[in-house]
């Protein structure tokens, strides 16, 4: 069983998928959402918003010698609540 005509933006799917055709046209299946889906500049400001306050809430002065340590430790622990992809997390 094969489709009688195929629309413009279906020329190419044949040669490179052609099961796709047959699960959308024949079968009726439609695509499925990812499993893992990347976040957004939402779900980024929101954790960026999380580590700040939580650096700001453990540090009295930014300036001091050991606050970098406690940004980075402040990141990864909220990193570590947040349990993002890994590829997502080397990117941020």
């Amino acid at each position: 069983v094969r489709p009688g005509h195929f629309s413009v933006t279906e020329i190419e799917t044949p040669r490179r998928d052609p099961y796709a055709i047959y699960a959308r046209r024949i079968l009726g299946l439609m695509p499925l959402d990812p499993l893992i889906r990347d976040p957004g500049a939402a779900e980024r400001g929101t954790l960026f918003h999380a580590i700040l306050h939580l650096f700001s809430s453990e540090v009295a002065d930014p300036r001091a010698p050991d606050a970098l340590a406690g940004l980075i430790a402040a990141g990864r622990a909220c990193f570590a609540e947040a349990a993002l992809p890994a590829d997502v997390e080397a990117v941020w």
